[in-house]
């Protein structure tokens, strides 16, 4: 580690008069919907985590396009089911973490990552293993 005044990183001055540079509009994933109960949103996000693999922002964001409407959503989940490996970045790090604290108990490092089934885990060891982050 190199320390001292010659190695540090000189900051330019703050810009405060810049236009926000705009994209279009925003692309909506969720809105709550007042008229949709919790018990039962709850359920369909449950159900479809368990069942195909959804996160629950996948799950929200598939009502979200069937305008609030859980059987028609319920009906298009077999349709868009996540792709079982699609680890983040942030997930990956999270499970060598893990990895590290807890070894080879696959059931710790799912209580780290609730949203993952302990098969895919093991999995990404495997990967992770060949190809590391």
């Amino acid at each position: 580690m190199r320390i001292g005044p010659e190695y540090q990183a000189s900051i330019p001055p703050l810009e405060t008069n810049r236009r926000a540079v705009s994209r279009g509009p925003a692309l909506v994933i969720w809105k709550p919907y007042s008229k949709l109960p919790e018990q039962k949103l709850m359920k369909f996000i449950e159900y479809s985590r368990t069942k195909y693999g959804y996160r629950e922002e996948q799950s929200l964001g598939l009502l979200v396009c069937h305008r609030y409407n859980i059987d028609d959503a319920n009906k298009d989940l077999v349709n868009f089911v996540p792709y079982p490996d699609d680890w983040t970045q942030l997930e990956k790090q999270t499970f060598e973490i893990g990895f590290q604290e807890h070894g080879k108990d696959f059931h710790k490092i799912k209580m780290m990552l609730p949203d993952k089934s302990v098969n895919n885990i093991i999995k990404v060891l495997l990967s992770l293993e060949e190809n590391p982050i």
